[in-house]
């Protein structure tokens, strides 16, 4: 076990750190290249300030070591997402789940049904853009044929699809929040579904009230009947089989290891080409990106654990975090400190990956000493997650806007799912500080 090293930045060099790596990032999301090489600026200061302030390679080297083997299970998590929704596609399994969802659309309740049905099939899939890249189009297209506001659509959907995104330990996101804390993810859990609840409720209402306002326009289109969509059941076999093993306790990526296994019987059982399907795993299926398109985030996770990691290990934030973090006591005060933080970085930092690692490891020895892990991935997941698919330049807001033709400043006043959760986590801090003192504070 290595032992905790503190380097010295001063102020001006921490401040260069941070404006290179950032504006690294942000210029891979202008001009459209690869995180990583926007990454590594910042990433290569970092390196050469520790060879000159003596840090040997070899203790980076097994440093580096260290940052990766904390995000192994995010690391295994994105190679069968890869493989997964491919083989999932490619038997007719996301198809069919298309056709069920839109067979049951009711046009008068067509805004908060959409949040919902997004909501369950992010919750499912556990990726955001997934979830979209499946529901969205088609439900765009349905709001068109009905009169209903795109900007609106848009924002209905990706508030659904940040409920998984934010919620389902099935999300990339989810998982490395619980590597971050080094939180049981049970735990996590268990921590942030009373403000999911609350905020679920709230959006609801909010599109329910929408859905009150449009006139729809008189359109009778033709639905796949229940039957139809029965006679393929098997498709369905996948999904329930991965639900199964995630209630009964299954490790996530053997639960997935268990979908992709039945997913590929099925591509036996109807006759599929292997080469098919390897095709599709490898390289995607129907707009969705396969194992290929995972290797450049898992290599960026990979060095952002690295990253995070020395700057853990030798203390070169923590000092200046530790002058902001002076109040011990009030969960509230901590929480709003922690929003803060959290939409700060969240502004200069086009990606989701590098906040929640960032904010996680840095803020969880002083919410360990006085409150407790679980409701740090509580102010977390309120959030660092949703801040993602409001700032207009973050990848993740850009990829949700492009896959529904929408820009960003146009449906992020109706993601009422996504700026709400700041509020109503701090409103559940405020509750919670009032029914609990201190002690119990410690000990949630």
């Amino acid at each position: 076990m290595m032992n905790v090293e503190k380097v010295v930045f001063s102020p001006k060099e921490l401040i260069i750190l941070v404006v290179i790596t950032v504006s690294g990032l942000l210029m891979a999301v202008s001009f459209d290249f690869q995180l990583l090489l926007g990454f590594m600026p910042g990433f290569v200061l970092l390196i050469g300030k520790l060879m000159q302030k003596g840090i040997t390679l070899k203790s980076t080297g097994q440093t580096a070591l260290k940052g990766i083997h904390r995000n192994k299970e995010i690391i295994w998590l994105l190679s069968l997402i890869g493989v997964l929704l491919p083989s999932w596609a490619i038997i007719g399994t996301v198809p069919t789940m298309v056709s069920f969802i839109l067979s049951i659309i009711q046009p008068e309740h067509f805004l908060l049904l959409s949040f919902l049905m997004t909501m369950v099939i992010s919750l499912i899939l556990g990726t955001s853009v997934g979830s979209l890249s499946v529901i969205g189009l088609p439900l765009m297209g349905t709001a068109q044929a009905l009169g209903v506001p795109l900007e609106w659509t848009a924002g209905a959907l990706i508030s659904g699809a940040f409920v998984g995104d934010r919620s389902s330990p099935l999300s990339s996101a989810f998982q490395l929040l619980a590597t971050s804390l080094e939180l049981e993810t049970k735990k996590q859990f268990a921590a942030i579904i009373p403000t999911a609840i609350l905020t679920i409720i709230v959006s609801s209402g909010l599109f329910a009230w929408l859905d009150s306002t449009i006139n729809l326009k008189a359109i009778n289109e033709s639905q796949v009947s229940f039957s139809t969509i029965m006679s393929d059941w098997i498709v369905f076999i996948p999904i329930v089989i991965l639900l199964i093993a995630v209630i009964v306790g299954i490790k996530i990526r053997y639960s997935f290891m268990l979908s992709i296994g039945s997913a590929f019987l099925i591509v036996l059982l109807k006759g599929i080409p292997i080469m098919d399907w390897l095709s599709a795993v490898v390289t995607g299926f129907d707009d969705i990106g396969g194992f290929w398109s995972m290797v450049p985030f898992i290599i960026f996770i990979s060095v952002v654990g690295i990253y995070s990691e020395i700057l853990e290990r030798y203390q070169i934030v923590q000092p200046y975090i530790n002058k902001l973090l002076t109040n011990d006591h009030s969960l509230t005060v901590n929480s709003l400190q922690g929003v803060t933080l959290a939409l700060v970085v969240s502004l200069i930092s086009p990606n989701q990956s590098f906040p929640i690692i960032l904010n996680g490891r840095m803020l969880l020895p002083h919410w360990t000493k006085n409150f407790s892990a679980p409701q740090l991935a509580r102010i977390v997941s309120d959030s660092t997650m949703v801040y993602a698919g409001l700032v207009p330049w973050s990848l993740l807001a850009v990829l949700c806007s492009t896959i529904l033709g929408i820009p960003v400043l146009q449906y992020v006043v109706f993601a009422f799912f996504l700026w709400l959760s700041p509020f109503m986590t701090i409103l559940y801090s405020i509750f919670r500080e009032k029914r609990l003192n201190p002690v119990h504070q410690i000990e949630a």
